[in-house]
């Protein structure tokens, strides 16, 4: 009984949230322009079949992953739905491990809180909630970032972070995710039972090459993260195709879901199921964005 209430917890918040820290992530030695460059000419060689790339990176003191992918819209329209917490909260509770997200307003400082849990239907758990700090920066034109952190986790988790930058570029939009987190000592033996039962067989999208030469996909801490940091940017990439149509929420709750089921290490439960769980957790989140108090 130990066993399965610690099993359900891990992956109550751990394993969904595995987004999260560290410095402030950068272009690195790539400009955006060429990376915008990189992405939009190497799709017909490129293994996600689209304008996309999903990298991570496991040390000992930080686990992360950045996707970065283009968005067939304006930047303006992008940038809108990033820089409102109400926006960003009716787009990020599309991934299947968020059962509500609650903000506290427009006006700065904004909390954005994330409920998270397993991939089947539960009610918003106070237990299972980060309140982040949420800030916008937007100093240059053509260029927005928003970032949400929060300085302790569960479990001894610290520097959670989520991050979502934008840049123009022709028309388009070029954007990066950047997820990161400090593990605890606690959370990588919780993590370490997870990877040895439940998440045994789950693979990310980046590959590691052997002595031999043989690629293999890429399993662990890192599968995680960059599972979930694609998930992320699949649900921006939803409510920006469907923000200026007034589309209802079961049209952005089946389009996220047919997005996902193009990439195969994101598949968790059947989409009918999906579906009638997520229109019931989008609910629940209108509930408590109103009455701020979670079902008991």
């Amino acid at each position: 009984m130990q066993f399965r209430s610690v099993t359900r917890r891990i992956t109550a918040w751990l394993v969904p949230l595995m987004v999260l820290l560290g410095p402030s992530p950068t272009v690195a030695d790539i400009t955006p322009d060429a990376r915008f460059k990189e992405l939009v000419e190497g799709v017909a060689s490129n293994p996600l079949q689209g304008p996309y790339s999903i990298s991570s990176v496991e040390s000992a003191s930080q686990i992360s992953a950045d996707v970065w992918g283009v968005i067939d819209a304006p930047a303006k329209r992008v940038s809108e739905v990033l820089v409102s917490p109400a926006a960003f909260c009716r787009f990020v509770s599309l991934v299947i491990f968020v059962k509500a997200c609650t903000h506290s307003g427009d006006a700065a400082p904004t909390k954005v809180t994330l409920y998270m849990g397993r991939k089947d239907y539960e009610d918003p758990d106070p237990d299972n909630a980060l309140a982040f700090d949420y800030t916008v920066d937007s100093a240059e034109a053509g260029h927005v970032s928003i970032r949400l952190f929060v300085a302790q986790g569960l479990l001894g988790v610290k520097d959670n972070r989520l991050d979502f930058m934008v840049w123009s570029m022709e028309g388009k939009t070029l954007v990066q995710v950047h997820a990161s987190y400090v593990p605890s000592m606690q959370s990588k033996l919780a993590l370490g039972t997870y990877l040895m039962t439940m998440g045994r067989n789950k693979v990310g999208f980046s590959t590691s090459t052997d002595a031999s030469g043989d690629t293999t996909p890429i399993k662990g801490a890192r599968g995680i993260i960059e599972r979930n940091t694609m998930r992320y940017f699949l649900a921006l990439r939803t409510e920006v195709a469907l923000a200026s149509g007034g589309a209802s929420d079961e049209a952005r709750i089946e389009r996220w879901f047919d997005a996902t089921a193009e990439f195969e290490p994101l598949y968790e439960i059947p989409r009918d199921e999906y579906i009638a769980n997520k229109k019931r957790e989008i609910k629940n989140q209108a509930d408590l964005q109103r009455t701020g108090t979670e079902k008991k």
